[in-house]
């Protein structure tokens, strides 16, 4: 699971609110900040179906970073002072069924509209509209990743995945320990065709400890390239793996974190 561009992006925009100072809030609402949102909840459900075996990994990766890496949780006082103020109890957010609220909204701190009187509240109420308006996107989405974490959760009281087990593994942890090793590799489908990704699924197989602790001891070469070629989708052969010498280093070295 190396594909995190959304996730990235969507870091990005919920710690740089500067595009709010030349763009309305309304111009940004759907088109910039649930945009954001959406392509980063599509992203999670591709990953998810691209490498379930790598589903608890990466609910984990995500939580780690949307809540260590977002950097502004508002001031929820804030918002209930305005909500009274303007009398916005009965309407949802971001209230522009209000008509006072929307016109805030609807300018830009750089170019207000002249027919606000109180033009100093345009910035007040757009910066903390755009940060709570992520911020309850960056709450919707970390109950998407709870649901999904309830959901391995479950499977597991009701499911042996030891059934389902590839028989070239010594163990489940060891099935674990060569997913994790897939992961820092930067092994998956996307990069599966990428220059140096076969010399690398080579290494795991030729490095001495990574081959005790992944695969059974009577596992033979042509069952992992079988078991690659499946996984992948590719049309290896025994003989076609790449030189591996480069990455055993780095295979031994993550071993013994």
């Amino acid at each position: 699971m190396n594909s995190h561009i959304f996730l990235d992006i969507f870091i990005k925009n919920y710690n740089n609110d500067t595009i709010i100072t030349s763009t309305a809030f309304n111009d940004l609402y759907d088109t910039f900040i649930l945009k954001s949102s959406y392509d980063l909840k599509t992203e999670i459900s591709e990953q998810m179906l691209l490498f379930p075996d790598l589903k608890e990994n990466y609910l984990e990766y995500l939580y780690k970073r949307i809540t260590s890496e977002t950097q502004y949780d508002p001031d929820t006082s804030i918002l209930e002072k305005w909500i009274q103020d303007y009398q916005l109890q009965n309407l949802d957010f971001p209230f522009t069924a209000n008509s006072q609220i929307n016109e805030f909204l609807d300018s830009s701190m750089e170019f207000p509209d002249p027919k606000i009187k109180e033009p100093y509240l345009i910035e007040a109420i757009s910066k903390y509209f755009y940060k709570h308006a992520f911020y309850l996107e960056k709450i919707n989405i970390l109950e998407l990743i709870q649901i999904e974490k309830a959901k391995l959760s479950s499977d597991k009281i009701f499911h042996n995945p030891i059934s389902d087990l590839n028989p070239i593994f010594n163990s489940l942890e060891g099935f674990e320990i060569f997913s994790d090793l897939l992961e820092h590799l930067g092994v998956n489908k996307t990069t599966i065709n990428n220059r140096g990704i076969k010399a690398r699924l080579a290494a795991i197989w030729k490095e001495p400890t990574a081959r005790k602790i992944i695969f059974k001891e009577i596992t033979e070469l042509k069952e992992y390239v079988n078991y690659l070629n499946e996984t992948f989708e590719l049309n290896l052969k025994s003989r076609s793996l790449s030189n591996s010498d480069n990455y055993h280093q780095i295979i031994k070295n993550w071993l013994e974190q």
